[in-house]
């Protein structure tokens, strides 16, 4: 009974494990590799790197100041004065250049490039047979008509250029210090055409040679206008509250209360005008500046003024559409005094533009509109006795009278004792005393020895 209990409690005994039969398993297909998708980034809005503020560069200013005289001349002669002959010589000049060049090329059968002759072509050959055939009978006829052209050619003397050039140096000192200075009073950081065009610039002492320029008389009537009907606006409103206020008092309605309009919340901060513009903070190159515009010396000029002591710290910048203004009103200005000091040197019989006409002119134009002081004195001296000269005077009345000529002799009349009037006309003329100061500092400066052996370098 122990026996088959114990057996029967014993558990069974484990049979081994077969061996697995000797089969091949073939394997799993590979999965393709699938690059993980990129994972979306958010949008992120483009922000404008904005330059960290810094000190304003000082600049060294010559005498000469930053305004080209190279420039100068090129607006002054091939733009202005000279702009109609160098328009008429261009087409013959180029077709005699083209006629030499093909009767050279014929005479040799080719033409070098670097180190190789190339011979012509048929069809070269042709083409330069046409040009002799159709150039050459006008060759003398070209000639003769460039040397007269040649001869009307306005000329200019070494110093002519340096001389304007110093003039619309000083001419832009001013207008920026005026800018800066009118933008500061108004607690604003960028100078803008609208700061030079206050009151104010009428008392510059070079403002005549810029009074009637036709950019800044337009830009006067833009803000006159612009002026105008903020006043007019000013205007009706204090009509309206006037009439609200007699209403009140008239009908003794005290309770009575003016209605406000609420102007809607804005959407977005709005946009401050220190901010609406964009400011020129680079150096414009001036090889990429073109030839005729003085945008580069103004950036300069500006530049130095706000680089001075007592703007340093004001963070002034400059905007773009002062820069291209400033460059306007310069050409402008070169092109109108350009045909007046033509006919000053005119005047004076001289056919180069020297320093003297150039300087005669600025003076005529800087006392235009002022009102000058005459002065009358007597100077004690012989004349011709006034009771014969008029007995010689009756004589001549009668004479002509009866159809016959009598001419009075001035030195057979016995002289008297008597007085001339002289008669002194003075201009205020202290502002171009102080431009020509400066004009005839620059002109010492640049012919010293170093400063012209780096302008002709």
């Amino acid at each position: 009974m122990s026996e088959t209990k114990h057996a029967a409690t014993r558990p069974a005994k484990r049979q081994p494990r077969k061996p697995a039969a000797n089969k091949t398993v073939a394997p799993l297909p590979e999965k393709p590799v699938v690059a993980p998708e990129p994972v979306p980034m958010p949008a992120t809005e483009t922000v404008k790197k904005v330059k960290a503020k810094k000190t304003p560069e000082v600049l060294h200013r010559t005498p000469m100041g930053f305004i080209s005289a190279a420039r100068v001349r090129t607006n002054m002669d091939k733009l202005t004065l000279n702009k109609a002959v160098n328009e008429e010589s261009k087409p013959m000049r180029q077709a005699l250049n083209q006629l030499e060049t093909a009767e050279t090329r014929l005479k040799n059968g080719g033409y070098t490039e670097g180190e190789t002759f190339v011979p012509l072509t048929a069809e070269l050959t042709k083409q330069y047979n046409d040009t002799v055939a159709t150039v050459g009978p006008k060759k003398m006829e070209y000639t003769l008509k460039l040397d007269a052209l040649a001869r009307e050619r306005v000329r200019f003397s070494n110093n002519a250029p340096d001389v304007l050039s110093v003039v619309c140096g000083e001419l832009i000192n001013q207008l920026v210090t005026h800018t800066v200075d009118n933008a500061i009073s108004l607690d604003k950081k960028i100078i803008k055409v609208s700061h030079l065009h206050s009151d104010s610039v009428s008392k510059l002492s070079l403002y005549p040679l810029i009074r009637n320029l036709p950019s800044f008389m337009a830009y006067e009537r833009k803000f006159a206008s612009e002026n105008s009907s903020v006043q007019l606006d000013k205007m009706r409103k204090e009509l309206k509250d006037k009439l609200w206020r007699d209403f009140r008092a008239r009908y003794n309605k005290a309770s009575l209360v003016k209605e406000k309009k609420v102007d809607p919340a804005p959407l977005s901060a709005p946009v401050t005008e220190d901010h609406a513009e964009e400011v020129v903070e680079e150096e414009v190159d001036e090889s990429t500046d073109g030839k005729t515009s003085f945008k580069f010396y103004v950036v300069q000029e500006c530049k130095y003024v706000i680089g001075l002591d007592k703007y340093k710290e004001k963070g002034v910048r400059i905007s773009t559409e002062i820069k291209d203004y400033l460059s306007d009103l310069l050409i402008e200005f070169i092109q109108r005094v350009a045909f007046l000091v033509q006919r000053t040197a005119e005047a004076m019989t001289r056919k180069t533009i020297n320093k003297t006409a150039i300087m005669k002119t600025v003076e005529k134009l800087l006392i235009d509109g002022h009102t000058p002081t005459e002065a009358i004195s007597y100077v004690s001296t012989q004349v011709p006795d006034p009771a014969l000269y008029d007995a010689e005077v009756k004589k001549r009345n009668d004479a002509k009278a009866a159809g016959t000529v009598y001419k009075i002799n001035l030195e057979s009349i016995p002289k008297v004792q008597g007085y001339t009037v002289v008669k002194t006309v003075t201009y205020p003329d202290v502002e171009f005393k102080m431009l020509e100061e400066k004009v005839n500092a620059a002109l010492v400066f640049s012919a010293t020895p170093a400063v012209a052996a780096n302008t002709t370098a």
